[in-house]
C-alpha cells in the first residue's frame, strides 16, 4: 500500500479523542470498537497523553508502568511527522514495505488497558486484597482486548494501524472469534478469554478440565454440563489462544512487574495459587469484572 494512501486514510477522522502524532489512531478510533472504549474510558478517568520525550519509557517502558498509572499520563511517539517529511520529499513513491519494519510503535492501548483496569480499584485495597492477582488482573485484561480486538479488522488499512498500536495481532483468528462470539454472547465470549489469559499469566500452559468449568460457571453461562457438545468445543478452542504468549517473556516479565510493585513470589508458587476461589468467594472481584466487561461492551460490541 502506498505510504500516501496511509496517511490520507489517518488523517480522516479528526475529534478531540483521537491523537494525530500516532500512525492509525483517528482510524481505529472511528473504525475499531475496543479500542474506541478503551480511549473513551481512560479519558473519562482523568489520564491524558503526551508524545514528550520520556527517556525512561523508551528505555524499559514496563519499569515505567506505575508511574504512568500514578501520574495518569500515557506516553506514547510521535511516528507520523516522519512519515509526512517522506512523502513531502518524494511524493507517492514509498510503499508501506519500505517503513514498516523500523517504523518505531506505539503500545498505549496496552497501557491505556492496564490504566482502564487500575481505575477501578487501589491495589491496597481492602476489597481487592491479592495484590498478585490484581496485577496479574490488570496485564490479563490488556492481553484480552489486545486479542479480541483483531475481530474489526476488516481491510488492510486497518490492520496495518492495528499493528502498529498493538504487541498481539492475531487477524487469523478473526473469522473464528466472531462465530465464538455470536455463539456464546459477546459478555461470555470476552470473560472466557479473560480467564484464560489469567491461568496464563499465573504461568500455566493450559487450563485442566476442572478449571474449565469453574471459569464457565463464573462467566453467567450454564453450567458445563448444560452446554451444547458445541459450546464446549467452542470454550475449549478460543482458550487454548490465550496460552499463546511467549513463555521466556512471560516469565520474565511476571517476575520483575512482581518486583516492581514490591510483590515478593516465587515463580513456583503462581501456579499454586488458587486465584478463582477469589473470585468465587469475594464478590468485589466479579463486581471488578462485571465492570471491565462493561466497558467492552458499551459501544454496542456484542451487536
Amino acid at each position: 500500500m502506498k505510504l500516501s494512501r496511509l496517511l490520507e486514510l489517518h488523517s480522516q477522522n479528526t475529534t478531540k479523542e483521537i491523537l494525530p502524532n500516532n500512525l492509525g489512531d483517528a482510524y481505529l478510533y472511528k473504525n475499531n470498537r475496543i479500542y474506541r472504549s478503551i480511549r473513551d474510558q481512560v479519558l473519562k478517568n482523568g489520564f491524558s497523553f503526551s508524545d514528550e520525550m520520556n527517556s525512561a519509557y523508551l528505555a524499559l517502558p514496563l519499569a515505567e508502568l506505575e508511574n504512568i498509572l500514578q501520574t495518569k499520563k500515557i506516553p506514547y511517539f510521535n511516528n507520523v511527522d516522519v512519515l509526512k517529511k517522506i512523502e513531502q520529499k518524494k511524493p507517492h513513491v514509498a510503499t508501506w514495505e519500505d517503513v514498516r519494519d523500523n517504523l518505531k510503535k506505539n503500545f498505549l492501548f496496552h497501557e491505556s488497558c492496564h490504566a482502564c483496569a487500575r481505575a477501578y480499584y487501589n491495589t491496597d485495597s481492602g476489597h481487592l486484597k491479592n495484590k498478585v492477582l490484581n496485577l496479574l488482573i490488570e496485564e490479563s485484561f490488556a492481553n484480552t482486548c489486545e486479542l479480541l480486538a483483531v475481530m474489526d479488522a476488516e481491510d488492510a488499512a486497518h490492520r496495518i494501524f492495528y499493528e502498529m498500536n498493538s504487541y498481539t495481532a492475531l487477524f487469523e483468528l478473526k473469522t473464528e472469534f466472531k462465530n465464538a462470539s455470536r455463539d456464546l454472547g459477546f459478555d461470555n465470549f470476552a470473560k472466557i478469554i479473560f480467564f484464560g489469559y489469567l491461568h496464563s499469566n499465573h504461568l500455566h500452559d493450559y487450563i485442566e478440565d476442572r478449571d474449565l468449568k469453574r471459569v464457565v460457571s463464573l462467566t453467567g453461562l450454564k453450567d458445563w454440563s448444560q452446554l451444547s457438545d458445541k459450546q464446549q468445543k467452542t470454550i475449549k478452542y478460543v482458550i487454548k489462544n490465550c496460552f499463546q504468549l511467549d513463555e521466556t517473556f512471560k516469565q520474565v516479565t511476571t517476575r520483575f512487574y512482581m518486583k516492581l510493585n514490591q510483590v515478593e513470589i516465587e515463580h513456583s508458587d503462581l501456579k499454586k495459587q488458587d486465584y478463582l476461589s477469589e473470585f468465587e468467594q469475594n464478590s468485589a472481584y466479579i463486581k471488578h469484572l462485571n465492570n471491565l466487561s462493561e466497558v467492552l461492551t458499551q459501544q454496542g460490541i456484542a451487536n
